[in-house]
C-alpha cells in the first residue's frame, strides 16, 4: 500500500499504519488529579455533588455517555 501524509511544509511521510490520536482533556468529574490522594478527594467531592443533585442529564454517545 502506498499511503502518505503531506505535511504543512510540503514534506511527505509514507506509512503502513496511521493512527490519529488527537488527545483529549477531560473536564468536570473526569478531570482526575495525578496524585492518588488528590484523586481520592476529587472523587469524594464529585460523589457528594452527584448525591445532592436534583437532576442529572447525560448528553452524547461517547465513551462516558454510553458507559454510564
Amino acid at each position: 500500500m502506498n499511503s502518505l501524509v503531506i505535511l504543512e511544509d510540503g514534506r511527505t511521510l509514507h506509512y503502513d499504519w496511521l493512527i490519529v490520536a488527537s488527545g483529549t482533556k477531560w473536564e468536570g468529574p473526569l478531570a482526575f488529579p495525578d496524585d492518588l490522594e488528590d484523586a481520592a478527594l476529587w472523587i469524594q467531592k464529585w460523589r457528594m455533588k452527584i448525591a445532592s443533585s436534583r437532576d442529572i442529564i447525560l448528553i452524547g454517545g461517547g465513551a462516558v455517555g454510553v458507559g454510564t
